[in-house]
């Protein structure tokens, strides 16, 4: 009797996780032409698209999406995922550019469009206003060129220029400031103190779980 392409470790993870998180693309493609669940979630309600993203496997990333994709899986839609995190949610955690990029490329030429780019996480979140989080000019800036939408407000009503400038990101607000056409207001969210969504912590709102934060590191 042959494995169980779908066995699950004590995480939840099944063999794919490994695969993806390990960028080996050979087992990861042994995998996938054996039959194993694509959108199975481990214990975290993660899958294997977000981990190889979150990770930085820019190869089995792709992989994954082009299988998604090829299966008529709904691969951008926030609803999709556990927790509304999606692949570009991941890369932006992880400042990974080029796994954002990737992701955006695919999104673009997808038959659904670019939908990712707007996904919001359970918080409201949005992948830009990680980006903002995180200070990073780069991938906001990629973002942005992307069409992510830069008045999207999260679950505590905060944009992502409102996120840089409590962060005291001045290049990203630039950025942003830019792609809404505003001369230096930032504070439009009027609920900055507020919490958000069921309970969640004001700085919760934009920043990743701390459960991500922990695994939130690029290999």
């Amino acid at each position: 009797m042959g494995a169980d392409v779908d066995a699950r470790d004590r995480s939840g993870a099944t063999p794919l996780f490994l695969a993806a998180e390990g960028g080996r693309v050979d087992a990861l493609r042994a995998l996938l032409d054996g039959g194993a669940e694509i959108a199975a979630r481990n214990n975290l309600g993660e899958n294997a698209n977000y981990i190889a993203a979150l990770k930085g496997c820019r190869l089995t990333s792709k992989m994954l999406i082009s299988e998604c994709e090829a299966a008529g899986a709904r691969w951008q839609d926030a609803a999709w995922y556990g927790d509304g995190w999606t692949p570009l949610h991941a890369a932006a955690c992880a400042n990974r550019v080029d796994v954002a990029n990737d992701v955006l490329a695919a999104a673009a030429s997808a038959k659904d469009g670019n939908v990712v780019v707007a996904a919001a996480n359970r918080y409201g979140a949005t992948s830009l206003h990680i980006a903002s989080l995180l200070g990073s000019a780069p991938l906001t800036d990629a973002l942005l060129r992307s069409g992510a939408p830069a008045s999207a407000r999260d679950g505590n009503g905060m944009r992502p220029i409102d996120v840089a400038m409590r962060e005291g990101h001045v290049a990203v607000c630039e950025l942003l400031r830019a792609a809404t056409k505003e001369g230096g207001g930032g504070g439009g969210g009027g609920g900055g103190d507020a919490d958000g969504p069921g309970g969640a912590p004001r700085e919760e709102a934009s920043a990743p779980p701390r459960r991500r934060r922990r695994r939130g590191r690029a290999s």
